[in-house]
């Protein structure tokens, strides 16, 4: 840029008051962000991550959950179950027990710094099932035969031991 004159300045001159000018505004900009004459930086977004996310859980088992927040000092959470009571219940340090009744249920992690940041893992409840070994015997009369029960699904695995046909069937 070729300096030219301008109300008698030269160009060198006005070119430093220019820049004198916009150093000064620059400065006054800075100092106007903190009482220490820094920028402020934004802080982080809050964000919340559940663990585990999809886990399954039998019909009155217990699953623990760990709630990560970031974003924030205060890393205290909230749980809840979406479903309420039907879906189970979770204590305040995130131990959840399962209802007795199958299905699939959502655990809520909400953050207490940003209750409009939260995290959901998927519960799946499997159904009860029973099976006995052997599926089939042959037993004469007046013998025993063993015979065994597998119980998934539920914490409680007892079984009731009934014949079908009833006394007339034998004994069991």
């Amino acid at each position: 840029m070729k300096a030219q004159k301008l109300c008698g300045l030269d160009g060198e001159w006005i070119k430093t008051l220019l820049t004198s000018l916009l150093m000064l505004g620059l400065a006054a900009s800075i100092a106007g962000c903190g009482s220490t004459g820094t920028a402020q930086l934004a802080p982080p977004p809050v964000s919340i991550a559940i663990a585990p996310t999809a886990p399954t859980v039998d019909q009155g088992g217990t699953q623990n959950f760990t709630a990560t927040i970031t974003g924030t000092n205060n890393t205290a959470v909230t749980w809840s179950v979406q479903e309420g009571a039907a879906g189970g219940a979770i204590t305040s340090a995130g131990a959840y027990t399962a209802p007795q009744a199958a299905g699939t249920y959502h655990v809520i992690a909400t953050s207490q710094a940003d209750s409009t940041k939260s995290a959901t893992a998927t519960v799946t409840v499997p159904p009860v099932a029973v099976t006995v070994s052997p599926t089939a015997a042959t037993v004469f009369k007046g013998n025993m035969s063993p015979f065994t029960a597998m119980v998934t699904g539920t914490t409680n695995i007892a079984v009731k031991w009934s014949i079908q046909e009833g006394a007339a069937g034998g004994s069991i």
